[in-house]
């Protein structure tokens, strides 16, 4: 089919990238507590996750032909931004896959 079809179809579901990416954000700014059953150590572990590391979703063999890792990087970040809560989010560091994730954070990022 038509490439640029194509690319106007996906980017229609980036959607779904943002929405995974706000989700991994929110559930991981949520509080922790295992219940004292499921804790092999002598207080139950409280707390929040603080630090999480993301990979690049749809790389690789399940990339779009027609949609570069720029516009998915950029997708995640408009996700994780969405659900940020300030002093409760986790700080994300970001995989390195061609340095997607910075180049899509340029003024005008490479398509």
């Amino acid at each position: 089919g038509d490439p640029e079809e194509a690319r106007g179809r996906v980017r229609g579901r980036s959607g779904k990238a943002v929405a995974a990416a706000g989700a991994a954000a929110a559930a991981a700014a949520r509080p922790r507590l295992k219940a004292p059953e499921e804790c092999p150590l002598p207080q139950p572990i409280r707390g929040r996750i603080e630090f999480v590391r993301m990979c690049l979703v749809s790389g690789g063999i399940f990339k779009h032909p027609h949609v570069s890792k720029v516009e998915v990087a950029r997708a995640l970040f408009e996700g994780l931004e969405s659900a940020r809560v300030e002093g409760v989010s986790p700080f994300v560091n970001f995989a390195y896959d061609q340095d997607v994730f910075a180049l899509s954070q340029q003024p005008d990022p490479p398509p």
